[in-house]
């Protein structure tokens, strides 16, 4: 029995769908006042993300496939008054630019190109 051959794109395959990625995931970490937690949910799950916030303020917030024109600067500014003041946000962008899937493809062809 041959062992399948898998697929794996070439570095020019890997390059052209580099070239298409899109936004996957926005990922917001920040502390906030914990007493603010119920308007910082709200607004932020208002715009359809996920929000997490542990009891000490610690924040995490994550927008699955956001759309490519946002104003982040204005959503940000808009938690920043939803929270009563200002406070640090790290973004982080994340797409499936290394995204592979290896597949053992047609088992014929694989033993024929043997």
């Amino acid at each position: 029995m041959a062992v399948p051959r898998l697929y794996c794109p070439t570095r020019k395959e890997a390059r052209a769908m580099s070239e298409e990625r899109t936004l996957d995931l926005i990922r917001w970490t920040f502390t906030i006042d914990p007493s603010r937690k119920a308007e910082v949910v709200e607004y932020l799950g208002d715009l359809g993300l996920d929000v997490h916030v542990a009891t000490d303020g610690q924040a995490t917030a994550l927008w699955d496939e956001p759309e490519d024109d946002l104003d982040t600067d204005a959503i940000i500014e808009g938690l920043w008054e939803a929270h009563g003041s200002t406070f640090e946000v790290t973004h982080e962008e994340f797409g499936r630019t290394n995204h592979m899937v290896y597949d053992a493809g047609d088992q014929e062809s694989a033993e024929q190109a043997a």
